[in-house]
C-alpha cells in the first residue's frame, strides 16, 4: 500500500515538476516573408543583457530559453521601425509584429504582458507613476512631450529594477540633447560604409537637418526625398541622412544612443554652430517653413 500511495504521488507531481521546469519559447511572426536574423535582448541585468539571435524563415523567428522571473526584452529586425520591448517569462509567447508601429505589435501567452499592456492603455487617463510597469510604458512610449515630467513622478516599485536604470539612462541622454544643447560629436556609417564625424559635416551657412532612418523604412525614403527638394528650393537647408541599416550595429550604433532616437524617421534641426534647434521634426513643418506646401 505505501507503495501504491507513492507511485500515486509521483503521477500527480510529474506535470507540476514538468511546469516549473518549462523555459519560455517566443515566437516573432511578421506581416510579409522577412529575411535576415532577428534579436531578442533579455535585460535580466542592466549592465550585461543577454542576447539571443535567430534567423528568420518564411516570415517567423523563434526565440528559447528559460528565465528566473519574469524580465523586460526588446525584439528587434532590420524591417522594424523601432525594438519591441515587452516582458518574457516561462511560458510560451506569440508575438504578430506590427513594422510600422511595434508599439502596437499584438503579444499574447504571458500574464505579465497583459497586466503591462493594461497599464501602458490607461496610461493617458490615468498614469500609474508606481507600478512596476511605468518605466517600460514610457520607455516604449518613447520621447514624447510628457516624458521627462512622467520620470520625475516616478516612484515606489516603479524606480526598481534594469527596466528603471534603462529609462533613467535614456532620460539623460534626452535632456543632454534638447534643443537649445549643443549637438555631441559622434561618428556613423554613410552608404559607402566609411565612417563619417559629424561635426565635419555641419554647414557654416545653413542650418543642418539630420535625417536618420533606412534603407527599408518606405517612410525614411520618401522623407529623404523630400529634404532633398527642400534644400534645392532654399538654401536655408543642409541635409545629412544617417541609415541603421548602413551600420552594422544597427539599433546599437552610436548615434542611436547618443541623440536617444526611439523611432524612424527622425529629424534633428541644428544650427551652425551645433546647437540643437528642435527635435523630431516632421516634414511638413519644413515645407511650410520652405513654402512648398500645395
Amino acid at each position: 500500500m505505501p507503495t501504491k500511495r507513492l507511485s500515486f504521488f509521483i503521477l500527480f507531481l510529474v506535470p507540476y515538476l514538468s511546469l516549473s521546469a518549462q523555459g519560455f519559447c517566443v515566437e516573432g511572426v511578421f506581416s510579409s516573408p522577412r529575411k535576415g536574423t532577428a534579436q531578442l535582448t533579455l535585460y535580466e541585468d542592466a549592465s550585461s543583457p543577454r542576447v539571443l539571435k535567430a534567423r528568420v524563415r518564411d516570415g517567423k523567428c523563434l526565440f528559447e530559453g528559460r528565465v528566473s522571473q519574469p524580465v523586460v526584452a526588446e525584439l528587434w529586425h532590420g524591417s522594424m521601425a523601432a525594438p519591441l520591448l515587452f516582458y518574457v517569462e516561462n511560458s510560451t509567447i506569440r508575438i504578430t509584429v506590427n513594422d510600422r508601429q511595434p508599439a502596437r505589435s499584438p503579444v499574447s501567452g504571458s500574464r505579465s504582458n497583459s497586466e503591462y499592456r493594461l497599464v501602458a492603455e490607461q496610461w493617458d487617463d490615468q498614469p500609474a507613476y508606481s507600478s512596476p510597469y511605468a518605466p517600460l510604458v514610457l520607455l516604449q512610449r518613447g520621447a514624447d512631450a510628457t516624458l521627462l515630467a512622467d520620470f520625475d513622478r516616478l516612484q515606489g516599485d516603479a524606480c526598481r529594477g534594469p527596466q528603471y536604470q534603462q529609462l533613467r539612462q535614456r532620460v539623460e541622454r534626452l535632456r543632454a540633447t534638447q534643443e537649445g544643447a549643443k549637438l555631441p560629436p559622434f561618428v556613423f556609417v554613410d552608404s559607402s560604409h566609411h565612417a563619417v564625424s559629424t561635426d565635419t559635416l555641419l554647414c557654416d551657412t545653413a542650418n543642418t537637418v539630420f535625417l536618420f532612418g533606412a534603407t527599408y523604412c518606405g517612410q525614411c525614403e520618401q522623407a529623404q526625398r523630400q529634404l532633398q527638394q527642400l534644400a534645392a528650393a532654399d538654401s536655408r537647408w543642409h541635409t545629412v541622412v544617417c541609415r541603421l541599416d548602413d551600420d552594422p550595429r544597427g539599433w546599437d550604433a552610436e548615434w542611436v544612443e547618443r541623440l536617444a532616437i526611439d523611432h524612424i524617421p527622425y529629424i534633428l534641426l541644428v544650427a551652425p554652430d551645433g546647437t540643437i534647434l528642435e527635435r523630431d521634426l516632421r516634414i511638413w513643418e519644413l515645407e511650410k517653413r520652405t513654402n512648398l506646401t500645395n
